[in-house]
């Protein structure tokens, strides 16, 4: 065990097994056990130095004043993309988070699992992955020059997130995994992280599909309403106007807008309900004359 990784969970003074203080005897009775028969480190966190507060390692628990763990019995370790805490199981640690998240991975051999929105999990998996990926850590994969600029540009694309706002940035990363999974499924990665892509990706594929058919159905809606304009109807007339004032478009507003904006306002479009650029492109082109 690392004694320099339990150094670094707490500001407060470590004893190692050699050097345990009086205070071991009180810290063991509060919030220890009596099958304690082995000390790697004692940590007294109280301020009265009484053994109070505090943690004891052992080979196979970590005990503490909050909470003991087994280390056979952990089963995840998370934060969240800000490491504003440490959480096990569950149960977030007041200590240094980056200290919990170090320990406690390295003794479980455990991935630190990120807690959050779809799109941070999308950044901090791929990122994780990936620079493993272009560091040669994976020893049996070796990856060919088209592969690896690949990777590059997608490494680019993660780095630019920092700047997008929110509705774009939720956009952005959905688009780079469907680009990106692929080509780490190919490679035949297993890990933890892919474990997590693979869920989102499923999860954006079914997405992907009820949009695709809420896309055709509205296509469909579009050509019977055509259909009834060419014969007479001008009610269908007014639903589409009331459809385009729902949906935010103002007929009129459209009259004044340069290219350049009805472009934007297209891009905006798209994003909000879930369909590209090129389904509405071959839409257009179906009713062209």
């Amino acid at each position: 065990m690392d004694i320099e990784l339990i150094r670094q969970l707490t500001d407060s003074p470590v004893y190692t097994v050699h050097e345990l203080p009086a205070t071991i005897g009180n810290a063991i009775y509060s919030y220890g056990s009596n099958e304690i028969r082995e000390i790697i480190a004692y940590i007294d966190t109280s301020k009265e130095q009484n053994g109070s507060e505090g943690i004891i390692i052992t080979p196979t628990h970590f005990y503490s004043n909050i909470h003991t763990f087994a280390f056979d019995e952990i089963e995840k370790i998370s934060t969240n993309k800000h490491r504003d805490y440490a959480s096990i199981n569950g149960i977030h640690l007041p200590y240094k988070v980056e200290g919990v998240l170090a320990f406690f991975s390295d003794i479980t051999d455990l991935t630190v699992l990120l807690e959050g929105s779809q799109e941070e999990k999308i950044e901090y998996y791929l990122s994780m992955i990936i620079e493993d990926l272009l560091e040669d850590a994976y020893e049996d994969i070796e990856l060919t020059y088209d592969q690896r600029n690949q990777l590059i540009s997608y490494m680019d694309d993660i780095n630019s997130f920092t700047s997008l706002k929110d509705e774009d940035l939720s956009y952005e990363a959905k688009q780079l995994l469907k680009k990106a999974y692929p080509l780490l499924d190919d490679l035949g990665l297993d890990s933890t992280e892919m474990d997590e892509l693979e869920e989102i990706y499923q999860k954006l594929l079914q997405e992907q599909e009820i949009a695709d058919k809420t896309f055709e159905n509205a296509s469909r809606y579009y050509e019977d309403m055509l259909n009834n304009l060419k014969n007479g109807d001008s009610r269908m007339y007014n639903q589409m106007k009331s459809l385009m004032k729902m949906i935010g478009i103002d007929e009129e507003e459209l009259k004044n807008k340069s290219p350049e904006e009805l472009n934007e306002m297209l891009d905006s479009l798209c994003k909000r309900f879930g369909i590209t650029k090129e389904q509405v492109e071959a839409f257009a082109k179906k009713y062209q004359h």
